[in-house]
């Protein structure tokens, strides 16, 4: 592998840890509540608790609960995100976990770091024609290629021993 294609790679391998950073952030902020939520119906503008007042005026900030509104521990809930979101997200980060896996599977195996098993054998045989002394064959098997060598000596060859 050579100095763009790792860089290129390590590019890759960091935004896919910061997207799942980001979904894994989105499913804790959709399934935890608010540290600083009221627990009871609350006014939005400043927080102060109106539940059981007489008037929709806030006695804190003195503002009309009608136009700023009166919040409640769900509504915070329903405003970080909904379940469909979320799971979407687990989802995503998920297949980014996969895909990560599948990656380094991949380049480890094109590497040669891991690689299919291969075998080795050796026979020789003795001519009966007595034209050659005698004929190794090599057979070497991998799960894609096969290769086969053939070495043939000559009778006169094996006699005087010349290449």
């Amino acid at each position: 592998m050579g100095a763009t294609a790792a860089v290129s790679y390590f590019l890759w391998l960091m935004v896919l840890v910061f997207l799942a950073f980001v979904g894994a952030r989105h499913i804790y902020i959709t399934i935890t509540p608010p540290r600083r939520a009221s627990k009871v119906a609350a006014c939005e503008m400043c927080g102060y608790a109106v539940a059981g007042l007489p008037t929709l005026a806030c006695p804190e900030c003195s503002t009309d609960l009608r136009t700023t509104g009166i919040i409640t521990l769900p509504m915070e809930m329903r405003r970080r995100g909904g379940l469909f979101g979320a799971i979407c997200h687990w989802t995503l980060v998920w297949l980014m976990i996969g895909a990560v896996a599948i990656s380094v599977t991949m380049r480890l195996y094109v590497a040669g770091r891991w690689s299919p098993p291969s075998t080795t054998a050796i026979y020789t045989f003795t001519p009966r024609s007595g034209a050659f002394a005698n004929v190794t064959a090599t057979v070497t098997d991998t799960q894609t290629t096969r290769a086969i060598h053939l070495e043939m000596k000559l009778l006169d060859e094996a006699r005087t021993g010349l290449p």
